[in-house]
């Protein structure tokens, strides 16, 4: 980035004035822009570790165990790295995976933990995490309704 604005001093060429350099100087305002907006958006975009979905009504009406075992699966999802390809919520990406805020009114449970242990490509497979852990992801999931 220094050199791209030093390079004016680097060339001895006759004619070194910006306004006679279009090129140039769109290419130098281009870049100045795109990397402001693209550290923006890395400001912006919080944490990959932390998942800020709200549990679903059906899930609090349910009583405390329930509450607590969707809150374990959520740190689980968090801390997995689901969301490098998925989005939940207003969290994670939005792709290549599809969007999983309501995954669990369009898939069962057995299907989604089917899902984990032998998953289509990019996605990585889950059956080597403990089985308290994996347990916790799947049941979350089932939950978002």
């Amino acid at each position: 980035m220094i050199l791209l604005f030093l390079l004016p001093f680097y060339d001895r060429g006759p004619e070194r004035r910006p306004e006679r350099r279009p090129i140039a100087m769109f290419t130098l305002v281009f870049v100045f822009f795109a990397m402001a907006y693209l550290t923006y958006l890395g400001t912006s975009a919080g944490s990959p570790e932390v998942q800020t979905i709200k549990p679903p009504a059906a899930v609090v009406a349910s009583g405390k165990g329930v509450l607590a075992e969707f809150y374990a699966g959520r740190n689980a999802v968090a801390q997995s790295g689901c969301e490098a390809c998925h989005t939940i919520g207003d969290d994670g990406n939005p792709g290549p995976g599809p969007n999983l805020t309501h995954i669990g009114s369009r898939i069962p449970l057995l299907g989604i933990e089917r899902t984990l242990v032998n998953p289509t490509a990019p996605m990585p497979s889950f059956k080597n995490l403990p089985p308290q852990q994996f347990t916790a992801i799947a049941e979350f999931l089932s939950d978002l309704k």
